[in-house]
């Protein structure tokens, strides 16, 4: 059931899914700035690590590569956030498409969540690529970050399932009516 919105929940519509669209366009180059300007900052970098200083070309390449697979529930959890503020906008708050887009930002978070400790395996792994044999460290986290948006994923498919629910049966009452 879409419904003529209020202004302010129209204009808030608008401005959330302008701000998810910027976010998705700067993470994936933020990556990449990250990764070039500081890379002392990368995880893993303490632990042993060769380099001093910048990485070598093969190994920012690689190490861009895993953070930007491992951000891809990022960028799909952001672009479901996008339809969702968008049908706010346009007065879809409580419809089906509200509900399964709450369900699919909860499936995003869980496979953010679910990607942390194996991005941290191949992290390692790029971090080592030119480093002599003896000298390689691999390491796999779990982090509170990983646990945290796992429960918040968990949390969001419960919510879509209640307003699954609250949708189905709104659209049952009005057909009494």
């Amino acid at each position: 059931m879409s419904h003529p919105c209020s202004p302010r929940l129209a204009r808030l519509g608008r401005r959330m899914r302008r701000l998810c669209d910027l976010a998705f366009w700067l993470l994936g180059p933020g990556i990449a700035l990250y990764v070039l300007v500081l890379p002392d900052q990368l995880p893993g970098r303490g632990w042993g690590s060769a380099y001093a200083g910048p990485l070598p070309p093969l190994v920012a390449l690689a190490v861009i590569a895993v953070l930007e697979v491992a951000f891809l529930p990022a960028f799909w959890g952001l672009r479901v956030l996008r339809g969702l503020f968008a049908g706010y906008a346009e007065g879809a708050v409580f419809t089906p498409g509200a509900a399964t887009g709450l369900r699919r930002f909860g499936l995003a978070l869980l496979a953010a969540g679910l990607a942390g400790p194996p991005a941290s395996v191949l992290l390692s792994a790029a971090l080592a690529l030119e480093q002599p044999v003896g000298a390689r460290n691999f390491f796999l986290t779990v982090s509170t970050a990983d646990l945290v948006l796992l429960g918040l994923g968990a949390v969001m498919l419960v919510l879509a399932r209640a307003m699954a629910e609250a949708v189905r049966l709104a659209e049952e009452n009005a057909a009494f009516v």
